[in-house]
């Protein structure tokens, strides 16, 4: 490696000025299929709080599905 006659790899000609000049966003679809599933996921919360009681995922029930709803 410490060879004083090596002048390294040839540069390709399309990286000569580095690689920015064929840049182009490719990820386009990712982001609008992660915009309409937090879209989806926001109007079910919303859905699910309005038509719901959102206070018994954090209050314990039995195997027959009692909730025990107590005042802590």
């Amino acid at each position: 490696m410490n060879d004083p006659e090596y002048k390294g790899e040839p540069v390709d000609k399309k990286l000569k000025n580095g690689p920015l000049d064929e840049r182009s966003c490719t990820d386009i679809l990712c982001l609008i299929v992660f915009i309409v599933f937090w879209v989806l996921f926001g109007l079910m919360c919303a859905k699910f709080i309005s038509q719901g009681d959102p206070s018994i995922l954090a209050v314990p029930y039995d195997g027959s599905g009692k909730y025990y709803k107590y005042i802590m």
